[in-house]
């Protein structure tokens, strides 16, 4: 019954976000870019956190602006600057630590569903529904430039650590390796037999790891594109994963109300973690490894010490599905995305 009531769900919410935007796109006009301000707010009194002994997070901005569910975040390697992706279509640039927003960018087609931003803080990748990758200048908000070759939703994108690789992976059920540089297509990988929602660069720039609607975790060389093994073979589709930055442990999340931890070469399964209600859309892990934090389709987010699997924190304040988090490098902050089209700042430090 639990698992009928979650596959459900997740087919409700795939319908939202995804073809309820394919609708928007072929049969409305065009729309125009958002003329009205967004808004930011003080800490909603709705907001409430659980007791932890750290991190010890409080909500410091709501911000309003996207028209529609918010599906996609990421924030810049000196945390400067928070990005949000939509299925409004638009790409928003916000000052992370006074919430003001910097720059609207309205080329996608359809709805945006992925970033990456280069270690150097240059350039922003973003991948949509549209079928496209576009880079751009993330200081000037300048297109730079549109790559095409996946033939369904890009659903997300990786930057190497040394800057000169991305990777992107689609519903198309490949995997592309890029030149970042010259923008020119290096290779296409197909092993996985179903759409590639997720994928992820070790921190060394040594592995690539790839998560899917077939269910399994597949690790590649990133420099030849070898592929490895499979890391593992689940009864539920993969949506995110995450690699610490010690290149040791692997996160997992999709349709299911667990996490699983995986310890990286040799290869096991060091924890599940199921403390939702629901489905967990995303995954991070904090830039000193100490904490893991899961977006859950039960409008929360919740922190748990990734070594112990211990809950240490409970984020209330959104209405909607938690779909997108990000952390800051600096590991200070933390963004939310929801189907109730907000985005909302948290301190992680107090």
């Amino acid at each position: 019954m639990v698992r009928s009531k979650l596959i459900l769900r997740i087919v409700l919410i795939e319908l939202a976000i995804g073809a309820v935007s394919a609708v928007v796109l072929f049969i409305l006009p065009r729309s125009k870019p958002l003329q009205s301000p967004p808004t930011t707010s003080p800490v909603s009194p709705q907001a409430t956190l659980s007791s932890s002994p750290s991190p010890k997070p409080s909500l410091v901005n709501n911000l309003s602006g996207h028209s529609l569910p918010i599906h996609s975040l990421a924030i810049s390697p000196d945390s400067q600057i928070l990005v949000s992706g939509s299925q409004d279509k638009a790409i928003k640039l916000w000052n992370l630590k006074t919430g003001k927003l910097i720059a609207t960018l309205n080329e996608h087609l359809a709805s945006v569903t992925s970033f990456a931003i280069s270690p150097d803080g240059q350039t922003l990748v973003s991948g949509s529904q549209d079928a496209t990758i576009k880079l751009w200048n993330l200081k000037t908000g300048k297109l730079l430039r549109t790559l095409s070759g996946h033939v369904a939703t890009v659903t997300s994108v990786a930057i190497s650590p040394d800057g000169k690789t991305l990777v992107s992976g689609s519903k198309d059920a490949t995997i592309k390796l890029w030149n970042l540089k010259t923008r020119q297509l290096l290779k296409t990988l197909s092993v996985h037999s179903g759409s590639v929602e997720a994928v992820a660069i070790s921190a060394d720039g040594q592995i690539l790891a790839s998560g899917s609607r077939d269910a399994t975790i597949k690790l590649w060389r990133l420099k030849t594109g070898e592929f490895l093994r499979t890391l593992s073979r689940d009864s539920w589709a993969i949506y995110s994963i995450a690699i610490s930055p010690d290149n040791r442990t692997l996160v997992s999340s999709g349709c299911s109300n667990k996490i699983k931890v995986w310890n990286l070469n040799p290869d096991r399964l060091l924890n599940t973690i199921a403390e939702t209600s629901s489905y967990v859309c995303s995954v991070a892990i904090s830039p000193d490894g100490q904490t893991l934090v899961g977006a859950s389709g039960d409008a929360t987010v919740k922190l748990w010490n990734l070594q112990t699997g211990t809950l240490i924190g409970n984020l209330s304040g959104h209405s909607k599905d938690v779909v997108a988090v990000a952390i800051s490098p600096d590991g200070r902050t933390l963004a939310t995305g929801s189907l109730d089209n907000t985005v909302k700042i948290w301190s992680l430090r107090q």
